[in-house]
């Protein structure tokens, strides 16, 4: 939401050349109306499983206004192309995604609203392969919460240790209880 008014600003200058804009993520999967005033084609919840129509559409000349998705992908579906950052004056923190979602369901909270109250997750394994392909050395992990499986945290943190690298994540408070957990992550890398 933050960044709303700069991505409008973006979008209306691409529509001024004729460049078809679609627009997604949490500000336009909550406020659709007001992201259709300033995109053809508005994507609500993950994208994921719309991309490939949403491109054919596209290419036909027959964006519809709305997309919409009810569910979150599977994790076989969110395994991402790096290739993209080879070369960009990015940071240098690789984004990497473990996990969508949360297991807190706060009522307040967007990740629970937009995730529609699911969480998956993507086999470590997977993810460790992903980090090792990409050579990164620095990681910055996506996720909502990358504590919402517990044993499946401790298990990425612990494959982690062997790839020297450094990490950073979002990650709820009750992480500060579990001494033994912030003693792995420590060794696993993790520096914020």
């Amino acid at each position: 939401t933050f960044s709303a008014r700069r991505a409008y600003e973006i979008a209306d200058r691409f529509r001024a050349r004729g460049i078809p804009v679609v627009m997604g993520g949490y500000h336009p999967t909550f406020m659709p109306q007001e992201a259709c005033a300033h995109a053809d084609a508005v994507v609500m919840g993950s994208a994921e499983g719309q991309w490939g129509r949403i491109v054919s559409d596209a290419k036909a000349g027959k964006l519809s206004r709305i997309y919409q998705t009810e569910t979150l992908p599977g994790p076989e579906l969110r395994r991402y192309d790096m290739e993209i950052f080879r070369g960009k004056k990015y940071h240098p923190l690789l984004p990497v995604e473990f996990t969508r979602g949360c297991r807190f369901q706060c009522e307040f909270c967007t990740v629970s609203a937009f995730s529609r109250n699911t969480f998956i997750i993507r086999p470590v394994e997977t993810v460790i392969e992903d980090i090792k392909q990409s050579g990164a050395k620095r990681i910055f992990f996506v996720d909502d919460n990358i504590m919402s499986n517990k044993a499946e945290a401790k298990k990425l943190f612990t494959m982690l240790t062997s790839l020297k690298i450094q990490w950073g994540c979002q990650i709820s408070i009750d992480v500060a209880a579990d001494a033994d957990m912030l003693k792995l992550m420590a060794q696993s890398g993790c520096i914020l």
